[in-house]
């Protein structure tokens, strides 16, 4: 081989090394690219705060028993109704208030209360409005035990009316009396009290008739009437000793 066809195969073989570099180039420049895409964050919107209910207030206020009051006319003087004045006041009988007596008259719309006491309790001292039947002059009959216990028969109400009939009993004493064992009696009939608390210079109802007792009344049960038939209420204690005794007429 001549020295010319060495330098002519050399050339060729640079010349197509060269195109084959170019190839190379133009396959791999023609190679797509990827890119991650990074995610746009997103802002989530805020809750819009609602506000919380109020309770409903419910104004109240108090009036003072007069004399001459009743539970109706207190009740269309206030514009309320009698039935939510005796609830909110814990009154069953509208006939049982008294003068200087503090009520609370509702001004809106009344929840159903349930009734709690905190002891020690006062319970108010019941009386009745003026009704139209004439109760005679009782005769007081002195007891030997009255001055010691305290506690009195006062007066008898409504005397052979069913369901309100009743024997006013009040206590004089300075101390707290419990009735328990007590014993009422009426001629041939007798009626022993339950476990009762009876409070100074406070007085106890007690209705002939059938009822639920409550810290101012109590219950006795008849059928029927009796204090029109009656002569004489004689009240023990419970070691039998006899305190006060009524004499009753009837009208």
């Amino acid at each position: 081989m001549t020295r010319r066809q060495a330098i002519f195969i050399i050339s060729v073989n640079a010349v197509i090394s060269l195109l084959i570099s170019l190839v190379v180039v133009l396959t791999l420049g023609r190679r797509p690219v990827y890119v991650q895409a990074v995610p746009t964050p997103t802002t989530r919107p805020m809750p819009t705060p609602v506000a919380s209910p109020q309770p409903q207030v419910t104004r109240t206020s108090t009036y003072i028993v007069k004399e001459g009051d009743t539970l109706s006319t207190i009740a269309e003087k206030f514009g309320v109704s009698l039935e939510d004045l005796m609830r909110i006041n814990a009154i069953s009988n509208p006939d049982l208030i008294y003068p200087g007596q503090e009520l609370i008259i509702p001004g809106g719309e009344l929840p159903q209360p349930t009734p709690t006491f905190t002891l020690p309790f006062q319970p108010p001292t019941p009386v009745f409005t003026p009704i139209a039947t004439t109760l005679p002059t009782p005769t007081p009959v002195p007891s030997p035990a009255a001055s010691k216990e305290g506690v009195y028969i006062e007066a008898v109400v409504n005397p052979g009316e069913k369901g309100k009939e009743a024997i006013l009993i009040r206590s004089v004493a300075e101390k707290v009396k419990n009735l328990a064992g007590w014993r009422l009696s009426a001629d041939n009939f007798s009626y022993v009290f339950p476990d009762f608390l009876l409070w100074p210079q406070g007085v106890v109802t007690l209705y002939t008739g059938p009822g639920k007792n409550t810290p101012a009344e109590l219950y006795w049960g008849l059928d029927k009437p009796i204090l029109h038939q009656v002569k004489t209420l004689t009240l023990y204690n419970r070691e039998g000793q006899a305190v006060s005794s009524y004499q009753v007429r009837s009208p």
